[in-house]
């Protein structure tokens, strides 16, 4: 039987968080601002390409924990805000983005 995902514990948000970091580790600088201006110009389109990014790493999780659509949205918006504040317009476009998590 599946464990219980509570977005209220902090072992449960690191475990959200860590998926998030994962899912845009390596990511490209010009792939960022190209998500920036999907994300302007078609929402549908925004949403499905920050899906393709953390679709695999959320499944895992799923495997142990019963994930359902509010966790899922609190991973894209986690994401969402990531890709929006990083500060990229000044690096090459060429360069990715590495996060270390531990």
């Amino acid at each position: 039987m599946k464990k219980e995902f509570n977005l209220q514990l902090d072992a449960h948000m690191e475990l959200l968080q860590g998926i998030a970091y994962k899912s845009i580790n390596g990511i490209k600088i010009n792939e960022i601002l190209e998500l920036r201006n999907i994300c302007k110009e078609d929402n549908y389109q925004y949403f499905n390409r920050i899906k393709l990014l953390y679709i695999i790493f959320l499944g895992r999780l799923g495997l142990e924990y019963d994930i359902n659509q509010g966790i899922e949205k609190a991973l894209f918006n986690y994401i969402n805000y990531i890709i929006h504040i990083l500060p990229v317009e000044k690096m090459e476009c060429e360069g990715q983005i590495n996060i270390n998590i531990l």
